[in-house]
């Protein structure tokens, strides 16, 4: 992996982007490692099929190859929003009931989630990952599930960054009082 800070123009703001594979916007922070093995904060600010965008204070020359570790991929925390209705193939978990949420697809399907998890405590397991979902797919979930996109392409498909779950803990808050 190699990056280098890139100057901001003008042209930079106005010229199209012509790269071969869509960005999509992901805020994580971590640290990466130079070949000298000294280690730096960092900020990863969008990821692509075919790579990412890091920011950092420390300059790094082009061609430095470097080792980039970002918190929590491997897992997320959060509350689910909303579920799959008919296989409890995927839900959306979000850091509270008001925030942005993300994806979790069942990795290969080959496990469930109940179909009433909305509203429970969940623990995922996985890696993250860019895919174009279909027109069908993106209807179906809409129509049946109630799945929210914030932007779909113009001819209907969605590029989305999904977590693929590996495993999955849920939790429901019961409100029990605790007996001491």
């Amino acid at each position: 992996m190699t990056f280098a800070r890139r100057q901001q123009g003008a042209l930079s703001r106005i010229v199209p982007d012509r790269r071969r594979y869509k960005r999509i916007s992901v805020t994580l922070l971590g640290r990466f490692m130079r070949e000298s093995k000294e280690e730096h904060p960092c900020k990863l600010v969008d990821v692509s099929a075919g790579g990412a965008a890091v920011t950092s204070l420390v300059s790094v020359p082009v061609g430095e190859r470097v080792v980039a570790y970002f918190d929590h991929i491997g897992g997320i925390e959060g509350v689910v929003v909303r579920s799959c209705k008919n296989e409890g193939c995927w839900a959306e978990v979000a850091e509270n009931a008001d925030s942005k949420s993300i994806r979790i697809e069942m990795k290969e399907h080959r496990f469930f989630i109940p179909l009433q998890s909305a509203g429970a405590q969940a623990r995922v397991e996985g890696t993250f990952i860019v895919k174009v979902l279909s027109k069908e797919q993106v209807d179906h979930m809409i129509k049946d599930d109630g799945a929210k996109f914030d932007k779909r392409n113009a001819d209907g498909t969605v590029t989305e960054v999904s977590f693929e779950a590996t495993g999955i803990e849920l939790k429901r808050n019961t409100g029990a009082v605790p007996t001491i």
